[in-house]
């Protein structure tokens, strides 16, 4: 200082990056082990498909924090469009906007039609950059998606149709999550199919 004396000061940093993202992946993980108890219920308590697939996209938005989820099951003949039956989420009119199909052709190649052709979980990690979400592009982002996973129905061999679902964030959808979230769809499928037996 003016007077010659030596001043110090001590400043003690600590990087808390890894605890921020442990507490966000347990945080993720609790949510979706929440959905699977929630969407279990849900099966024993909805009186028919539709009712169900409106909980399990109720379960996937307000519980599991994504931006939007819709269910929709696969038309077996002519075009191979896949008809939505429900959705839940702020952005309802997103489904009035596109078409989607399962079969192998541009309306196809999206993670939905993907998923109920291949019958395994597809993400779309960033639906800027990914060249086989053109056809659904502009309007995702104006509803402000960022990601999405189609999830397969499966009934025994076959594929009933998809869950989809939307994050507001790219790269939402982690390895850990896309398997919770595949528990989710293989409950509804399920349940699809019990309800089906029942009413038979």
């Amino acid at each position: 200082d003016a007077q010659g004396r030596y001043l110090y000061s001590v400043h003690i940093l600590e990087d808390i990056t890894e605890n921020k993202q442990a507490q966000e992946a347990l945080h993720r993980k609790n949510r979706a082990l929440r959905a699977l108890s929630d969407a279990g219920l849900a099966v024993v308590q909805s009186p028919g498909e539709t009712e169900l697939m409106e909980r399990i996209c109720r379960i996937a938005v307000e519980v599991s924090g994504y931006s939007m989820a819709w269910a929709g099951l696969a038309d077996p003949d002519g075009p191979k469009r896949v008809r939505p039956v429900a959705q839940y989420g702020l952005h309802g009119d997103y489904l009035e906007e596109i078409q989607v199909t399962w079969a192998d052709e541009p309306l196809g190649r999206g993670p939905t039609g993907k998923a109920i052709r291949c019958g395994s979980p597809v993400v779309a990690r960033d639906l800027l950059q990914q060249p086989d979400y053109e056809p659904w592009r502009e309007s995702a982002l104006r509803h402000g998606f960022a990601s999405s996973i189609g999830l397969p129905l499966m009934g025994g061999q076959s594929c009933l149709g998809a869950l989809t679902i939307y994050a507001s964030q790219a790269d939402a959808f982690d390895d850990e999550e896309v398997g919770l979230l595949g528990e989710l769809s293989q409950i509804l499928a399920l349940g699809i199919i019990a309800l089906r037996d029942r009413r038979e």
